[in-house]
């Protein structure tokens, strides 16, 4: 069974300690509440609310499985073995739909912006930013920290490392990265470019009246920029990670691409709908792009999962493109889900997707110190273990949506809506 080694992934008392009790799931009602709450937000689109819903619960599942010990899971149809397991050893894949998702989201939004508003936009851009991130965050650490001092009765080792988190520096080391919680690797990875992509909107959207060739192959030449970028440095910071070359391989520029093709789509289905009217066709392409970008994803991780002895070692090539390509294929998915067909529409914008999708960052954030609790409670089944989990981190995710996260966003909105 596999993960990256030695990486994302510390020892599981390094995240957090102790818990009490649980908490139940959120009612029908409450998850009303969210539902209408997120259908409000300008950056609300149902089926990539949705495809959130898959990032999250992926991640989740591989860190269930992770703590649960991994096993061989196969089926046998018609005397076939398929093996399932790989859809979770290697479901830190989520990650990547994360990022891709963040650019094509992000770029749609503050080219609309810019378009109205220029450059005032901007920094309305990074307050909101802030808003969205930082404030579940922060209120993670503080309460991760009153459990830890709680039950041990002193303050966590990890509390020398608080400064870092706060200030979205803990990238500095992978002892800092994963000292209080191993996600918030990705934290400073997607603040950061935050902070890139204006640099890049600010250009593109000077291209919107520009009706030739030029503009489209402007973005052909950004996208495949940023994928020599990511694979040059992966190729440099490789042979220097140590035993954690998935950590450091991980870190920008090594996932700009992930996030830039999510830009480069979104810009071209801006400008493409700004040149088109919408017809039947849009449709079978949705469903076209969305179940090629599907099976691309599981083609790579079954991939992956074939050379996967060699691949975190250096020796094979695939470990310098295999992200790239990968990230590919989610981005087909992204813009297929975008274009809004009637199969993704059943897929993505279900009651059910939209639910888990609207709380996928507090899930996200939450769900590893949850399935350390839930170990604590003693021996189960696999499969008990897996269900108990997944209902906890639901449930707590649910809560730390109403009270950490709503609110802001409330703010958020009524300031978008008080802007000239």
């Amino acid at each position: 069974m596999h993960w990256p080694p030695g990486d994302i992934l510390p020892s599981p008392d390094v995240a957090a300690s102790g818990c009490a009790g649980y908490l139940a799931l959120a009612s029908h009602e409450a998850g009303g509440e969210i539902d209408e709450h997120a259908k409000g937000h300008a950056f609300y689109q149902e089926g990539l609310t949705g495809l959130r819903a898959l990032a999250a619960g992926w991640v989740l599942l591989f860190h269930v499985n992770v703590v649960a010990v991994p096993r061989i899971i196969s089926v046998h149809p018609f005397g076939v073995r398929i093996d399932l397991h790989p859809l979770l050893t290697v479901g830190w894949i989520g990650v990547t739909i994360f990022f891709v998702l963040s650019g094509f989201l992000l770029t749609t939004h503050l080219l609309d912006a810019l378009s109205r508003e220029g450059n005032r936009a901007l920094p309305r851009y990074y307050v909101a930013r802030v808003k969205r991130i930082v404030p579940a965050f922060w209120g993670q650490i503080a309460i991760l920290f009153a459990i830890a001092y709680a039950v041990e009765g002193a303050a966590p080792y990890w509390t020398r490392y608080i400064p870092l988190h706060l200030a979205m520096l803990h990238n500095t080391s992978v002892e800092a990265s994963g000292a209080i919680n191993p996600v918030y690797w990705t934290l400073p990875i997607e603040f950061l470019f935050y902070v890139v992509l204006p640099l890049v909107a600010v250009r593109l959207v000077r291209w919107d009246p520009i009706r030739t060739a030029y503009r489209w192959k402007a973005l052909v030449l950004i996208y495949a920029a940023s994928v020599a970028l990511s694979v040059a440095y992966r190729y440099a910071v490789f042979p220097v990670g140590g035993e954690n070359p998935a950590w450091i391989s991980n870190q920008l520029p090594g996932t700009i691409d992930q996030f830039m093709i999510g830009t480069v789509l979104a810009t071209g289905w801006r400008w493409w709908r700004a040149d088109h009217e919408p017809g039947p066709g849009v449709a079978r392409l949705s469903t076209a792009l969305a179940t090629v970008g599907f099976m691309g994803i599981i083609a790579m991780i079954y991939y992956l999962d074939s050379i996967y002895d060699v691949f975190w070692s250096g020796k094979h090539p695939a470990v310098y493109v295999w992200y790239s390509v990968h990230a590919a294929f989610v981005g087909m998915l992204v813009l297929g889900v975008a274009m809004g067909g009637p199969l993704t529409r059943a897929v993505f914008a279900n009651r059910a997707a939209l639910l888990v999708g609207t709380i996928s960052y507090s899930l996200y954030l939450w769900h590893f110190p949850v399935i350390l609790w839930v170990e604590k409670i003693g021996k189960m089944g696999y499969a008990t273990f897996f269900l108990v989990s997944i209902v906890a981190c639901l449930a707590v995710s649910a809560i730390s949506y109403l009270l950490l996260e709503r609110p802001f966003l409330k703010m958020s909105r009524r300031s978008a809506r008080a802007a000239p």
